[in-house]
């Protein structure tokens, strides 16, 4: 995956050619509920800002006790029903489940991988940098952007920063440069290491 500088750089030559603004395509409430993070460093990041990162433990009960408030509006339940909730998810104590979401203790390991699934995020969700959270929340938008935009090997070349790709004969149709496209994705982002 690119960096959050390359996904910024290449958004901000996508978004003026849909006609839309920059705010309603890069909504950063919604970025924010996303990432778990706050909307002033979404905001900070989105403008290129480097920001100082909470050490790990302060991002990982940040992230739990938002996505836990978020959880709590977006389903009218109680704090208690979702404790509860999480407890049985967990395997755990519905005192412990309610010190780890309101952000009071830290979970470890074997925790942070059942909250990843009660609260159906991605494995290392909770640890990542704000920068990389942001980034990963960005990929959607940009591959929306991206398909409207370009053709599967141009994106290919961007992507990969590739200066050609060879091919002969008659030219290929839409579904033949997409399938090329993904075929060489594939191999490009293979870990050789892991073949042997």
């Amino acid at each position: 995956m690119s960096t959050l500088q390359e996904t910024l750089a290449r958004l901000a030559v996508l978004i003026p050619e849909t006609g839309h603004s920059r705010e309603e395509t890069l909504n950063t409430a919604a970025l924010a509920r996303d990432t778990a993070d706050p909307e002033e460093i979404v905001e900070s990041l989105l403008n290129g800002q480097s920001i100082a990162e909470a050490d790990i433990d302060q991002r990982v009960t940040r992230r739990v006790k938002a996505l836990f408030l978020a959880r709590i509006a977006e389903t009218g339940h109680s704090r208690t029903r979702l404790y509860n909730e999480a407890a049985a998810h967990l395997q755990i104590s519905s005192e412990w489940a309610r010190l780890l979401l309101n952000g009071e203790k830290t979970p470890n390991i074997k925790l942070l991988g059942g909250l990843e699934t009660f609260f159906g995020r991605r494995s290392g969700f909770f640890q990542c940098t704000a920068a990389d959270a942001l980034n990963y929340a960005l990929q959607p938008v940009l591959n929306t952007l991206d398909a409207g935009t370009s053709d599967p090997m141009t994106e290919l070349m961007n992507r990969f920063n590739l200066v050609a790709v060879a091919r002969r004969g008659k030219p290929a149709t839409h579904q033949q440069e997409t399938m090329m496209s993904q075929f060489i994705t594939a191999i490009l982002e293979s870990d050789p290491e892991a073949d042997k």
